[in-house]
């Protein structure tokens, strides 16, 4: 027999499977179905909350050093990559960093290394630097955003509006450091493979 419950937002009777688990309610399961969930976090911030603990928890702090208030303000804005809105039901809004938290780059979780990127971008750059995944994939990170991303990483780093030239030397700096970080890599597998 297929138990089912009605949905307290949007009221529509559903099959019990798509209600989260809750041993504490009477029914076993929460009176809000997993659709309007994930809408009422996206709508309120608890996603964006939750990421800010998880990349705590996972740097081993005990606070988020990127506030809550910061991200929700991020992923109120387009994907610095590709350019989606976040106000598109179909687009997920995550946190960036440009430089990953894997042990190649060792990016630090502070808001001046926390970019909005849709989930799509977010998980094609993985453990790859910003630029790397400009360069590696153009078709989804898209070149015309490539000098309007470092302007704004950049320039929030260093407090001020890049020139155009200074962009473009930034551009080039970015490219050899992550060619220098790639290298390293390589030298240091060449060590562990040869003792």
């Amino acid at each position: 027999m297929c138990k089912e419950l009605t949905c307290r937002i949007c009221n529509e009777t559903k099959v019990i499977e798509l209600f989260r688990r809750d041993a504490k309610s009477k029914t076993g399961h929460q009176n809000i179905c997993n659709e309007c969930r994930k809408q009422h976090r996206r709508e309120n911030g608890e996603y964006a909350r939750q990421r800010a603990y998880a990349y705590a928890v996972k740097a081993g702090q005990t606070t988020p050093m990127v506030s809550a208030a910061y991200i929700e303000t991020i992923l109120t804005e387009a994907c610095v990559y590709c350019g989606c809105d976040f106000t598109d039901g179909n687009v997920v809004a995550t946190c960036d960093h440009v430089y990953p938290q894997s042990s190649s780059y060792g990016g630090v979780n502070i808001e001046a290394n926390v970019l909005p990127a849709c989930r799509s971008c977010n998980s094609t750059k993985h453990d790859l630097f910003a630029i790397e995944a400009f360069d590696k994939y153009p078709e989804r990170f898209k070149p015309e955003l490539l000098r309007p991303f470092v302007q704004r990483f950049i320039g929030g780093l260093i407090g001020r509006k890049l020139t155009d030239i200074e962009v473009e030397q930034m551009i080039g700096h970015l490219r050899d450091e992550a060619a220098e970080v790639r290298r390293n890599e390589a030298k240091q597998k060449a060590v562990q493979y040869a003792v």
